[in-house]
């Protein structure tokens, strides 16, 4: 315990030992400093990539055989969003220029749009369709991936608030 008492004296730059007192809340500051940078690192390995307006995003869909869709695509839907001011921004974001790829590939490709809130945005749909049959997959009942995706956009509100209306008949 000695030793270990020195060694944190050393770490707050104090030049003496601690005290017994003194032992539970620097253990507290460097448990909390641990936990803290766990979750940050998590948070970060969670998100695929961050986008902005107007940038491309793609997704490749593999089906299980070969496949010659007439449609389908993605759907993004903000799950987190990062700034209260764009509350009422576009919450949501559709790939719907489809490529194949190979006979069982095809790419969902869109942009983001230009008032798309910043925040955290998941994948909560795909859809596909052969003639008028169409088929869809929703997160996390029938997607089971869990995909997502930063939006940053620092533009600014092009919109007043609205501040009254009323009923004129």
């Amino acid at each position: 315990m000695k030793n270990f008492l020195e060694f944190t004296s050393l770490l707050i730059g104090q030049g003496k030992p601690i005290s017994h007192k003194q032992v539970r809340p620097v253990l507290f500051a460097a448990i909390l400093g641990l936990c803290c940078g766990l979750a940050h690192g998590q948070d970060a390995v969670s998100l695929d990539k961050a986008y902005h307006p107007g940038e491309l995003v793609h997704v490749i869909s593999t089906y299980a055989s070969q496949v010659n869709l007439s449609g389908g695509g993605v759907t993004f839907a903000l799950s987190k969003l990062d700034n209260e001011a764009q509350r009422l921004w576009t919450r949501s974001f559709d790939l719907t220029d489809l490529k194949a790829l190979q006979p069982n590939q095809y790419e969902a490709t869109g942009k983001i749009p230009e008032y798309a809130a910043s925040g955290v945005y998941r994948l909560i749909r795909a859809w596909s369709g052969v003639s008028d049959l169409n088929k869809g997959y929703d997160y996390p009942d029938t997607l089971h991936e869990n995909i997502t995706v930063r939006v940053i956009n620092e533009r600014r509100d092009p919109l007043p608030t609205l501040i009254d209306l009323k009923l004129v008949r």
